[in-house]
């Protein structure tokens, strides 16, 4: 009797889950939106457009280098291999 209660798990339910591209380059279009963001605010009386500009040069390039998001934890066991 045992076995005939036993109840099976069901069919596996797939989340839906963004293409593996997206995926993949979301630092690179976050750091997109920080570019444009930063060249869309106006630009300070005293500071040359190339200073404007180089601040979001900058500004992108903190966002692609970071080596990994300032959220995850710092174990060395919780890094992805």
């Amino acid at each position: 009797m045992a076995i005939a209660e036993q109840t099976s798990p069901g069919p596996r339910v797939q989340t839906a889950r963004p293409p593996k591209a997206i995926v993949a380059y979301r630092g690179l279009m976050a750091a997109a939106v920080i570019l444009v963001a930063i060249l869309l605010l106006p630009t300070p009386a005293d500071l040359p457009i190339a200073g404007h500009r180089m601040l979001a040069v900058l500004g992108f390039a903190i966002v692609v280098w970071s080596p990994r998001p300032s959220i995850m934890p710092s174990a060395p066991s919780s890094l992805p291999r």
